[in-house]
């Protein structure tokens, strides 16, 4: 069988990065390919999610199980047109005079991920892929909280709000959608896996499928563990000012800098007095300050550098609204809001 190398490639690209690096079962880190005659899928799969890929490509049957990493670095060299010749229990991949011959499974071995049955919603893919992708970077494992290591998702009835937390922070972004209420997790590892050429996006019970193109992807997620991320979003908090991100995300990078690396985390101390504006390090040995740009109420708070410094990095706005509570600074929470953006975080003590 011929097939266009571009089109090889694409289908290679797309399904490997799903087959496991490792795994008890061998099959997991093969890639399925399997014609009708007329149309060729490629399938990989792991316990946590599955990708099918094809295009038309009229030809011979077959069906077998090859190693995704050969078949990734068959593609990555791929100048040409590529020939395949199946025989027997082993595969014959070439183009030009470039050859490599893999052994290969059976492709009934192959064990694959059932569709769910129960749609809860669909929707176009790219707006929740932005906010999946915008708070998954604030997900912790926590063995005592297993809330901390996923990307929640809940449906409002008129909004999916998308949020992830650990057990000092909260990042929370909503997309408006007409849904019936439910509420599930996307277990971090699997978020990340979530990327692709995908269009649409349907939430069945405990699973998500994507579809693109060419392909379907579905991936397990796990039952809601409820999280009342209003409680904290919605929390009144009296005072309240305007930072410019740039400045405040560079004296926060000059003044943990000069931190005492390697020995205690470092903390930051974020004065926004009347005259007086400046990040200033809380070290054991060395000290260091620069000023921000900030208009609003005086407050004086503590702070981790990296993750003030991520909060402000994950934004693209230059300006952010802060709201705090001044009489309340060492049990409220600061909120910074960028657009949909909002991002709690509870000070730390200096």
């Amino acid at each position: 069988m011929q097939f266009d190398k571009d089109q090889f490639k694409t289908a290679v690209d797309a399904v490997t990065p799903y087959a496991a690096k490792t795994s008890p079962l061998q099959i997991l880190q093969f890639v399925k390919m399997e014609s009708d005659g007329k149309t060729v899928t490629m399938t990989a799969s792991r316990a946590d999610a599955q990708i099918q890929y094809q295009f038309e490509n009229p030809g011979e049957k077959f069906s077998f199980c090859i190693d995704a990493g050969a078949l990734r670095r068959f593609a990555q060299f791929c100048a040409d047109d590529v020939f395949m010749v199946v025989k027997e229990k082993r595969v014959t991949l070439n183009f030009g005079d470039t050859t490599t011959r893999l052994n290969v499974l059976p492709g009934n071995e192959f064990p694959v991920m059932e569709r769910a049955q129960n749609a809860l919603t669909e929707m176009d893919w790219a707006p929740l892929a932005e906010k999946i992708a915008a708070v998954e970077p604030f997900c912790m494992p926590n063995a005592s909280m297993p809330q901390t290591s996923c990307v929640q998702i809940r449906s409002t009835g008129t909004a999916l709000e998308v949020f992830a937390m650990t057990q000092a922070n909260l990042v929370f972004e909503s997309v408006p959608h007409i849904a019936p209420e439910f509420g599930l997790c996307i277990p971090r590892e699997t978020a990340r896996q979530m990327v692709g050429d995908f269009k649409s996006m349907t939430i069945r019970d405990e699973q998500i499928e994507l579809r693109g193109d060419n392909a379907i992807a579905l991936f397990r997620v796990s039952p809601h563990k409820p999280v009342n991320a209003r409680a904290v979003i919605d929390r009144p908090l009296p005072n309240a000012g305007t930072i410019k991100r740039e400045s405040m995300l560079g004296a926060i990078n000059f003044a943990a800098s000069f931190s005492d690396a390697g020995k205690v985390r470092p903390v930051i101390k974020i004065e926004a007095g009347d005259d007086d504006k400046a990040i200033r390090l809380v070290g054991l040995q060395n000290e260091a300050a620069a000023p921000f740009d900030y208009a609003g109420d005086p407050f004086t708070v503590g702070a981790y550098p990296d993750d003030f410094a991520a909060f402000l990095k994950s934004l693209t706005e230059s300006e952010l609204k802060l709201e705090f509570d001044q009489k309340n600074l060492a049990r409220a929470p600061l909120r910074l809001t960028a657009g949909s953006r909002i991002i709690c975080t509870s000070p730390v003590k200096v």
